[in-house]
């Protein structure tokens, strides 16, 4: 499969403080990518570097084959990227519907009914009830926050998806019921997912990830990531929390 996304020798620093030191991440086409490591060690950074968010000092990202920092700055581009925030990011002032309807406006090229009918249609793809089209953040779930800021992710038509903690916050059952959500996008659309998580739960669903160890990045299936020596790595597998919740 061709890679989506690839990522050599890359270098990030904040205020002369080096994050990422020669850190290689790639991710093929359709499959999803779980990042994880540990506080500080900048899963966020790295994410908002792909996005074009921040700059950074070393490397190359490439992203659909071309240069990262052409792809943040081309409407040709960027609509084929979506991201779900950690908190949903939804506007307080709007209701789900023209919460999903704010992409597509942006865009300017359908008609206001055409728009609406998409958002409605997104909308159910995410699993959301149609009378939730009316209501506002404020009345919503956690989960069903998730799912609203994941339909305007998928607004136009995205086929690389980036999600920043998707199920923090969620209990179990709804972190469970969205990463099969996320699988069935997978399947359904053919989408390429990229998710920062510390949920333990949703590596089961991931292709490969990637942990982030010594500014540089270990990656690979999770079956194999866990047998990687790293001190930090057998920590954070071998725990009796891990184990239960990997169901290893």
């Amino acid at each position: 499969m061709t890679n989506i996304i690839d990522i050599k020798n890359l270098h990030t620093s904040i205020k002369g403080h080096t994050i990422h030191h020669g850190l290689n991440m790639s991710v093929k086409q359709g499959e999803i990518f779980g990042i994880v490591g540990g506080s500080g060690t900048g899963k966020t950074v790295l994410l908002n570097a792909m996005l074009g968010l921040r700059p950074y000092q070393g490397g190359t990202i490439e992203m659909f084959g071309v240069d990262s920092r052409i792809v943040t700055n081309s409407f040709e581009y960027k609509k084929r990227m979506g991201i779900l925030f950690q908190s949903g990011a939804l506007f307080s002032s709007l209701n789900v519907l023209q919460n999903i309807c704010v992409p597509m406006i942006e865009q300017g090229c359908l008609l206001e009914e055409e728009t609406k009918e998409l958002a409605y249609y997104k909308m159910c793809l995410v699993g959301l009830p149609g009378e939730t089209a009316t209501k506002l953040p404020e009345e919503l779930s956690g989960g069903m926050i998730k799912r609203a800021a994941l339909a305007r992710a998928l607004a136009l038509d995205a086929d690389l998806v980036f999600l920043d903690e998707p199920t923090s916050g969620l209990d179990p059952i709804s972190a469970e019921k969205f990463d099969k959500l996320i699988l069935k996008l997978k399947k359904n659309l053919g989408l390429t997912v990229v998710m920062i998580t510390h949920d333990l739960g949703s590596l089961s669903i991931c292709d490969h990830i990637g942990v982030i160890v010594d500014q540089k990045m270990v990656t690979g299936p999770l079956a194999e990531v866990q047998k990687n020596p790293h001190p930090w790595i057998r920590e954070y597998f071998s725990g009796n929390r891990s184990q239960a919740m990997l169901g290893v």
